[in-house]
């Protein structure tokens, strides 16, 4: 009679196989969620271009920029976990389906009816200048600012919490020059008039 030729793994083959397993997801999940959260700060890049596009557009027309959304061109699309401030704290709110753009508001909130939480922006490491000795200039805060007039500023601010940590991730885009200054939370740039910089980067 023939012996058995079949063959099984030992427990120490298993054991060896789910520990290599265990190594290469301890590595590539967290990359996983850093590419992840990177992928979501695409939306605060491409809706500081379109208000910069529509303040642009505005001062072309009125020479002055303005604080109210209501004045703009400027309508983030539904889903936004950003919220956008343009010189205030008075924000469109988007707590329902449905929503209204009063005279005073100044930006939008999270569409928090999407289940996107709302976010405190901060101006941390960063420094608005005028980009030319004869362009404007204004203060810059939490929520932005805007000074009017022909030789006016402006300068927005987004911020969502794109990782679910402590840190909140802010944008900012200004008819000034912006630099950010080096901490555990950005790296050192100056950038010119009408380029988003993210001074806190949630994704580091």
């Amino acid at each position: 009679m023939r012996a058995s030729t079949k063959q099984g793994f030992t427990l120490i083959e298993l054991m060896i196989v789910v520990a290599i397993i265990g190594i290469l997801a301890a590595i590539a999940i967290p990359n996983f969620i850093k590419f992840q959260a990177r992928s979501k700060q695409g939306e605060a890049k491409v809706n500081l271009k379109s208000l910069l596009t529509s303040q642009k557009a505005y001062f072309a027309e009125r020479d002055t920029y303005t604080s109210l959304v209501s004045d703009l061109l400027f309508r983030p699309e539904r889903g936004n976990r950003y919220g956008y401030y343009n010189g205030g704290i008075t924000l469109v709110s988007r707590a329902a389906n449905t929503e209204s753009v009063g005279s005073a508001d100044t930006g939008f909130s999270p569409d928090t009816a999407k289940g996107f939480g709302n976010s405190s922006p901060a101006t941390t490491n960063l420094t608005a200048t005028a980009a030319t000795a004869t362009d404007g200039v204004c203060t810059l805060t939490t929520a932005g600012c805007v000074t009017t007039g022909n030789n006016g500023a402006f300068a927005a601010i987004a911020a969502a919490n794109v990782d679910n940590d402590s840190v909140i991730d802010s944008w900012a885009i200004a008819s000034m020059a912006l630099t950010v200054a080096n901490s555990s939370d950005s790296e050192v740039s100056t950038n010119g008039p009408g380029i988003p910089v993210n001074h806190i980067n949630d994704c580091r």
